[in-house]
């Protein structure tokens, strides 16, 4: 934080912020994605440079797991993702709503596990896989400031990525030898997500 001269003003440089709201689209379940509300998604640090330019710093956490299991049926999907990565922005205004353009570049690591049917299907499948790769994210949006310290912002952004999945995929029927291989594959997705963040921020 430095002092402007002669005014009795403070130009706050650093931002710390909670996203405690998210619409994220996530392939939760036998990899179909659909959206889904998430509270508290991550943490984000901003540093001003200059009038208009930041550069911020982000980790951001998702997990989903889908249970509808019955006795002697299996339905169970588990998805959870980790994000940490950082990028820059540009910000048009300085009044107290200032929309704002963003693009961060992150590293992702993918837990991926389901496991459907049984004695009562006659048939099962169990997949397990672990994703590692990285995306890009270019997002738009909107800081409401209350404050010279409290501030809101809302944002949507567009992931670009890519990840190298392995692991594997057992399965056995009622008229199949049981059998279990190997999964490598790369992966490229894009997603939007309508709601990437709704947070709370403390500048200082």
């Amino acid at each position: 934080m430095v002092s402007a001269q002669n005014a009795d003003l403070f130009l706050r440089r650093n931002k710390f912020a909670i996203n405690f709201f998210s619409m994220l689209r996530r392939p939760v379940v036998n990899e179909t994605e659909d959206y889904y509300p998430v509270v508290f998604h991550g943490i984000m640090y901003t540093r001003n440079i200059g009038q208009r330019n930041f550069l911020r710093a982000r980790f951001d956490y998702f997990q989903r797991n889908r249970d509808n299991s019955i006795e002697g049926n299996m339905e169970v999907n588990l998805y959870s993702d980790i994000l940490m990565g950082g990028g820059w922005g540009y910000v048009f205004t300085s009044g107290v709503v200032r929309p704002y353009v963003a693009a961060d570049l992150g590293m992702t690591s993918v837990l991926r596990y389901s496991e459907n049917g049984g004695v009562e299907a006659g048939t099962y499948r169990k997949i397990q896989t672990r994703q590692l790769g990285a995306s890009l994210m270019p997002a738009a949006g909107v800081t409401f400031r209350v404050s010279p310290v409290l501030s809101f912002s809302l944002e949507t952004n567009l992931e670009l990525g890519y990840t190298h999945e392995k692991g594997t995929d057992f399965s056995w029927g009622a008229d199949m030898v049981p059998r279990e291989k190997e999964i490598r594959q790369n992966l490229f997705f894009a997603r939007w997500n309508p709601v990437s963040l709704v947070s709370i921020e403390l500048s200082f």
